[in-house]
């Protein structure tokens, strides 16, 4: 569902990412946008699809609103997954360029 957004925002940032290494005052900032965004696009999609998988298979004899509360926990992974992502990403980088 919301993916339908980020994944046209990511190719947004993967283009313009591989746009500014082309320049060399911008090529740091480059891979830093390429990385940052590639990792919090995988691990949102990862951890998001973890809630659905493992919300699933929670219990076999589950309440009937259950299914309300695993809905609500990956529309709230999507956002942490992505955070995550971002905050990994750029420490990689930032470990990788120095």
């Amino acid at each position: 569902m919301p993916f339908f957004l980020i994944v046209p925002l990511w190719v947004l940032a993967l283009i313009a990412g591989v746009i500014m290494l082309f320049t060399r005052s911008t090529r740091r900032a480059g891979i830093y946008v390429l990385t940052i965004a590639t990792s919090a696009t995988v691990v949102s999609f990862a951890l998001s699809t973890a809630v659905l998988f493992l919300g699933a298979q929670a219990s076999p004899q589950e309440p009937s609103w259950i299914g309300i509360v695993i809905i609500g926990a990956y529309l709230a992974a999507i956002p942490i997954g992505g955070l995550v992502g971002a905050i990994v990403g750029l420490l990689v980088t930032r470990k990788v360029l120095s």
